[in-house]
């Protein structure tokens, strides 16, 4: 009966985002970098760290991409890196990236790895993979634990990639309720009488002339 409460047990978990960010994402942010002319520049850009070189951010359209052939190098090993937040709960992470063929016409393969920091400083590897050119991608890794530092990779690994609109997001890994759980809750039942001629619902007074019809419910 919708009007009233009765047995069901609702059970509810809430779930709060990890403290994690991606500063710059979109290479908008131009502090620091000289120009060139052309819509180029040069220098790593904020919030990133990388090989500070020269055309590594091209204002396209009014769109900023980076040149990560130019940021990044695989001998030595250097990729463009960012520390994006430490976990403040047990997570499920997701990477979120754009490969565009801006500089190169061919197939551009680009390498993507997320990273863990440990308290001393050493890095443990959460998952990596090589991606080509496509839009909205997406790297994934489950159940990171609470208090891991993370930290996103990108390397050229084929071709001139470009890279544009990193975002990283977080989701709470919520454990399924143990049976303790479930019986520590509370439970309100509600009581009701249907009039089983007319199948009105009464909560409150009962009509006496009917009171042979009416049947009891929890």
């Amino acid at each position: 009966f919708p009007s009233h409460d009765n047995s069901t047990i609702a059970l509810t978990i809430q779930s709060h985002a990890s403290n994690l960010l991606v500063v710059n994402g979109d290479f908008s942010d131009i502090t620091g970098l000289q120009s060139l002319g052309g819509g180029w520049y040069s220098g790593v850009p904020a919030g990133w760290n990388g090989v500070d070189t020269s055309y590594t951010v091209l204002n396209y359209g009014g769109d900023f991409v980076i040149n990560l052939s130019r940021l990044a190098s695989t001998n030595p090993w250097n990729p463009l890196t960012q520390n994006v937040g430490l976990l403040d709960s047990d997570s499920d992470i997701t990477l979120k990236f754009d490969i565009l063929k801006v500089f190169d016409p061919n197939t551009v393969t680009t390498g993507v790895a997320i990273y863990g920091i440990g308290s001393s400083g050493n890095q443990g590897l959460l998952a990596n993979s090589s991606f080509n050119e496509g839009a909205n991608q997406t790297l994934s890794v489950q159940n990171v634990l609470a208090g891991t530092d993370l930290q996103i990779a990108f390397w050229n690994a084929g071709g001139l990639s470009a890279l544009d609109n990193v975002q990283i997001v977080s989701a709470s890994v919520i454990p399924e309720p143990t049976t303790l759980d479930l019986i520590s809750l509370p439970i309100k039942i509600g009581v009701c009488m249907v009039d089983t001629i007319s199948n009105n619902i009464y909560s409150g007074g009962i009509n006496s002339r009917k009171f042979n019809a009416l049947t009891i419910v929890y």
